[in-house]
């Protein structure tokens, strides 16, 4: 809790400002700054990692170099809340290969000079949970893609996607992916759920990600508060506004969020609206 880890650096790249090896860590209110992999961790599958309001960013400018904020291996689990990712550099702001992933009220939007690839990897499959998340691709993205799954191949038993109430924002003038999954590297009929996410820029969603979607819309950033002050409500008077659907029960499961996240780092909690809104603020 409240500790930097900067600069860190080995010959062979991969340093990073923490290795987990094994056991359970959990990490509260730190920064990582500069390091080669920000956090990494190794594969014992009874590992379990959960950070909570804390940051990411500056990966080291080195070209050919796949530095990521985030690296987790093929652990139990990972839980990343109330936290921000920014200034990637070719590799990506947050890679999991973990059994069970649960991105849930966090800001991982690359930002001004950033050169990440994918915003979030989940290149293994697993079962994968993402709430309330602005998840945001800068104009000198390295891929178009911002939510990867399943590009490697599959890792474990049983996989499992599924999105509610996340800000997908691409910054550049080509097309974006927002989400891309590799349904042919995973095992057949693996689930892929999306409601009332909220797809801002050029690019497509749900091409080519066979599932079960619902309130899902895209925007333009003018639809957006100031997103140049991270500022990602939709604004005011956006005719999108309470046009959700209720995401208590659009798959026979609860995929409502029970919070927000808040600058510079962290959470509030959400009182439940009247209608709901795509996107990950409702305010």
């Amino acid at each position: 809790e409240n500790i930097e880890f900067r600069g860190a650096r080995v010959p062979d790249g991969n340093g990073a400002g923490i290795r987990f090896e094994r056991g359970r860590l959990r990490i509260r209110a730190c920064a990582f700054f500069d390091n080669q992999n920000g956090l990494l961790t190794a594969n014992f599958e009874d590992a379990e990692l959960s950070i909570e309001d804390s940051e990411f960013a500056q990966a080291p400018r080195v070209e050919g170099k796949l530095h990521h904020l985030l690296y987790v291996g093929r652990i139990a689990s990972l839980k990343v809340s109330g936290s921000r990712f920014h200034q990637g550099h070719i590799g990506h702001l947050l890679k999991s290969r973990a059994r069970r992933t649960e991105l849930a009220y966090n800001l991982l939007v690359d930002g001004a000079g950033g050169r990440a690839s994918y915003e979030v990897d989940l290149p293994n499959g697993g079962d994968a949970l993402l709430v309330g998340n602005v998840i945001g691709q800068s104009s000198s993205t390295e891929n178009p893609v911002v939510v990867a799954y399943g590009a490697e191949g599959n890792a474990w038993p049983q996989s499992r996607l599924r999105m509610s109430h996340n800000t997908l924002i691409s910054d550049g003038v080509g097309p974006a992916w927002f989400l891309r999954v590799w349904a042919d590297r995973l095992p057949p009929g693996t689930p892929v759920q999306a409601v009332n996410n909220l797809s801002v820029g050029i690019g497509v969603f749900a091409l080519g990600a066979q599932g079960d979607f619902a309130g899902n819309h895209p925007a333009t950033r003018a639809m957006l508060d100031d997103p140049d002050t991270l500022a990602f409500a939709l604004a005011s008077g956006s005719l999108l506004r309470g046009r959700g659907v209720d995401p208590h029960n659009a798959f026979g499961v609860d995929l409502s969020p029970k919070a927000e996240f808040t600058l510079p780092i962290g959470t509030q909690p959400l009182p439940e609206p009247q209608r709901w809104s795509p996107g990950a603020f409702q305010r």
